[in-house]
């Protein structure tokens, strides 16, 4: 049977396919042995249920109403009497903004938030302004002011950016003394932390490196082979209730100032695979590859069984 072939499946709404296929750019043929992707459309809609070491990704883009049936699905799952892993509990995970407010209130960010319909002001600037769930980073240069704030906000409500879905965000400086800004990200894939890349910037608002020179080099490949702030990358994804996903992180005096986590990121985007950094990217694949396969090492092969309840 081919389902055998699936102890790894990966559940995902399918509006963003690129981020699936630079998987399959990255990684040999016999990985997708072991995969299976699953839309959430189709599970919700089948009599039947796969079973498997199942990741609930891309929380992201569900609406109420398709948490609360992954989440009775996660149920389904865990009931079923089969010795499988269940990542990312659809209905505990825990989005950017109520995530960037924990780690304010508790430390580990020193930077805070604002939902824009709450109605609070932010308690200092410079800030920026973001939308709740999409990946886009920033929505606006710096904002010195709460003046320079109050005509963002009219630009971006007359853009058609839903009011509700408006972030505030605090900017917290991380640049180093050489005038660089550094773009952390690591994965975790169950009880593994995983160095992905750092990119370098001269702008503070960085989505792609644009510098990659012998001492960057170095120094990414370094973070790779010694996987520093693991412990700190670890309590935040504890914090987070996030067993799978990517961390986008800077660093200031020695802390993670944590960005974002993404359940749906790309592993390796296209743009990355320079010829200069082929090395630290395949290092990497290596390492995500053995941690997302190890899921499936142990226990039953994916069944099917029909759904009830």
């Amino acid at each position: 049977m081919a389902n055998a072939l699936y102890p790894v499946i990966y559940v995902h709404t399918g509006d963003d396919e690129v981020i699936m296929d630079n998987w399959q750019l990255a990684f040999p043929e016999n990985f997708w042995e072991r995969i299976r992707r699953v839309h959430y459309a189709d599970m919700f809609g089948n009599d039947e249920l796969l079973i498997g070491h199942t990741i609930f990704a891309d929380l992201e883009r569900l609406d109420p109403k398709s948490r609360t049936e992954a989440t009775r699905f996660w149920h389904l799952l865990k009931s079923c009497g089969h010795p499988i892993e269940l990542l990312n509990h659809p209905n505990r995970a825990a989005m950017r903004y109520e995530l960037l407010r924990k780690l304010y209130e508790t430390g580990h960010n020193a930077f805070n938030v604002y939902r824009l319909a709450e109605g609070r002001l932010p308690a200092r600037y410079p800030v920026f302004v973001r939308a709740e769930n999409d990946h886009l980073g920033a929505r606006s240069d710096l904002l010195k002011d709460a003046a320079e704030l109050a005509t963002c906000i009219d630009e971006t409500l007359d853009r058609g950016v839903a009011r509700d879905s408006v972030l505030i965000e605090e900017f917290i400086d991380t640049v180093s003394d050489d005038g660089v800004y550094r773009k952390y990200s690591a994965f975790k894939i169950g009880k593994e932390i995983i160095p992905a890349h750092i990119f370098f910037s001269k702008d503070w608002n960085v989505k792609k490196g644009d510098i990659a020179d012998e001492s960057t080099i170095r120094e990414e490949r370094e973070f790779i082979e010694n996987n520093n702030f693991s412990d700190q990358v670890r309590d935040i994804f504890a914090i987070a209730e996030i067993d799978y996903g990517r961390i986008d992180f800077g660093i200031k005096d020695g802390r993670v100032q944590t960005w974002e986590i993404n359940t749906h990121p790309v592993i390796v985007g296209n743009s990355t695979l320079t010829e200069q950094r082929l090395d630290i990217a395949h290092r990497f694949m290596a390492r995500f590859a053995a941690a997302f396969l190890d899921l499936g090492a142990e226990g039953a092969a994916p069944t099917e069984v029909e759904v009830s309840g």
